[in-house]
């Protein structure tokens, strides 16, 4: 133990350890897969700095039950209650009133989320949220925040309001990470339900599937989203949360496109239909079983080798000098 602080110290120091002792650094944990478990990839889609806004989406349940004149809890109405009431939430969100349509939009994320408020333990949560993903993706949720979606990438003023900015916050993106979320929250309970061949939901799975595989629109969600990517890395839209993008995009692949395992069987069909032999090394397999590894620390960057290019006089100079 003492050894191990007195490495956490000298390297907290900026101590460069030598090549022996570089070696005796402990291995990662990390399992290299497709996907991680089902509670942590949604654990993944949020950061610290969003748990406030958790209560938002609490909030506007709330006020909807209230104006529905309902009690608000989920979990003690009816099925046919509550399909009437995301029946309701879809409407609010045809709304020209951007406000009333986010309302909505909170709501729904509530509901996607589990009804967290109402539930004692963490598998509680994951039941309900499963049963919730179901029920909003049957009564067309998904298609509907994907028209949200595209109205806040066509929103100018958002963009524009971001660009005058001299940094970008968690405010300019509270609208679009919020119908991100919901997408998100869909998308991964849909993989989970398609990965674990459970026959429940098996024709709502499949019909997600060509859903995502077809053009929603005018284009495919996934192309819609490496557009998103292509508009931020360009600095035309800031706001843009990256990290739920790429999230979104990555499971929007898995499920319609499959995994390293779909790959690899493709591989070996498409080599046996034009005569080849199969391919012994597998890239997943031999990736599980390498080390983690990274850039040695002593290696010098490549502006600390142009520096000392451009420090370090030519010999034609050093020869006239001596002259």
């Amino acid at each position: 133990m003492e050894g191990d602080m007195l490495a956490i110290y000298n390297f907290n120091e900026n101590e460069m350890p030598d090549g022996n002792n570089a070696l005796e650094f402990p291995d990662l944990d990390f399992i290299y897969a497709d996907a991680d478990t089902h509670a942590n990839e949604i654990a993944e889609l949020y950061s610290y700095t969003e748990q406030s806004e958790f209560q938002y989406n609490v909030k506007a349940f709330e006020d909807q039950m209230e104006l529905y004149k309902l009690p608000p809890s989920w979990q003690k109405l009816s099925e046919s209650e509550q399909n009437g009431i995301i029946l309701k939430l879809l409407d609010q969100l045809d709304m020209s009133k951007k406000s009333q349509r986010m309302k909505a939009a909170r709501c729904i994320l509530y509901l996607a989320q589990g009804c967290w408020v109402e539930v004692q333990s963490d598998q509680e949560q994951q039941t309900w949220a499963r049963k919730n993903v179901m029920m909003l993706y049957s009564a067309g949720v998904f298609g509907a925040f994907v028209e949200l979606l595209n109205l806040e990438i066509d929103n100018s003023s958002t963009a524009n309001l971001a660009l005058r900015k001299i940094a970008v916050s968690l405010a300019d993106s509270i609208d679009l990470r919020v119908i991100l979320s919901v997408l998100y929250i869909i998308t991964e309970v849909m993989r989970a339900e398609k990965e674990s061949k459970n026959q429940e939901y098996s024709q709502l799975v499949s019909n997600f599937v060509t859903e995502i595989t077809y053009p929603i629109g005018d284009e495919l969600l996934s192309v819609k989203l490496l557009g998103m990517v292509t508009h931020f890395c360009s600095g035309m839209a800031p706001h843009f949360p990256m990290k739920k993008v790429l999230l979104l995009l990555w499971k929007i692949s898995l499920v319609s496109l499959g995994g390293m395992d779909t790959l690899k069987c493709l591989k070996d069909k498409y080599r046996n239909a034009a005569g080849l032999s199969q391919n012994r090394e597998d890239t997943l397999e031999i990736s599980k079983v390498m080390r983690a590894s990274s850039p040695p620390i002593t290696a010098p960057s490549n502006d600390d080798n142009q520096n000392a290019k451009r420090s370090r006089p030519s010999r034609r100079i050093q020869a006239s000098e001596d002259l």
